[in-house]
């Protein structure tokens, strides 16, 4: 079996306006106890100094016109060389061994194509939390989200680049297209991703709705028609994967 090393993983940081947290996401990158991933910065129009911020912490950096998580995430893939893909958003942190875990498990599971860990939540104020679901008491969840998961490369070449159309749901639309696309992906009981709620955070100053994720499901729904591919995953379907 092939085994990875850390410099196999490229992990794109989409951010905007981000220079008060990003500091502290690289810093929980560059910190990985399987070493350091190299780390690509796509700054996404930002109007303060994120950029520079992001290059003195030892990032590289992109620069781009904005365009949303979407298209930040789709040119910092453009920039991917290695093996292994993953991302990680510019106020989120990943727990020090998540990378040692993720690559074991890659090493020895050659057919999963793309792992899924559980999202933990931590919130500057308890109300930003309000409405959401929690599966255990830790206040974390088992759902699609590009920040707890880790892929092979080729597996975004596979599927396609991320909908740039979208500011929310882009995650759950892009793992549907991946089940559309009989990519296999493995969900975990580990938490991979501490997601920081925030009053500036786009999930606070673009909140998705029950609207924007039923229309998700129905492109889903369209393309399973003109492909003819079989029944329509359920939410469950897409959280579950199948679980190691």
């Amino acid at each position: 079996m092939s085994s990875f090393a850390a410099n196999d993983v490229t992990v794109v940081v989409p951010a905007f306006n981000a220079e008060h947290t990003v500091v502290r996401t690289l810093e929980s990158l560059c910190a990985q106890s399987a070493g350091r991933p190299r780390v690509v910065v796509v700054d996404d129009g930002s109007t303060d100094d994120t950029a520079a911020v992001a290059a003195a912490a030892g990032a590289e950096v992109v620069r781009r016109r904005n365009g949303g998580p979407g298209a930040a995430r789709n040119t910092g893939v453009a920039e991917v060389r290695s093996m292994l893909l993953a991302f990680c958003d510019a106020d989120d942190v990943w727990p020090v061994d998540r990378l040692t875990d993720d690559l074991e498990h890659l090493r020895l599971h050659p057919t999963t194509g793309l792992l899924l860990g559980r999202t933990h939540f931590d919130a500057d104020d308890d109300a930003l939390l309000d409405g959401m679901h929690f599966d255990r008491d830790d206040r974390s969840a088992l759902i699609p989200h590009f920040g707890a998961s880790i892929m092979r490369a080729e597996v975004m070449t596979q599927v396609g680049p991320i909908a740039e159309d979208m500011h929310n749901y882009e995650d759950y639309d892009w793992f549907l297209r991946a089940r559309e696309r009989g990519v296999q992906f493995v969900s975990h009981d580990r938490v991979s991703l501490h997601r920081r709620m925030h009053r500036g955070s786009t999930s606070q100053t673009r909140p998705g709705d029950t609207a924007d994720l039923l229309a998700t499901l129905q492109r889903s729904l369209r393309r399973r028609r003109v492909e003819g591919v079989g029944t329509l995953p359920t939410l469950h379907d897409l959280r579950e994967g199948s679980t190691s």
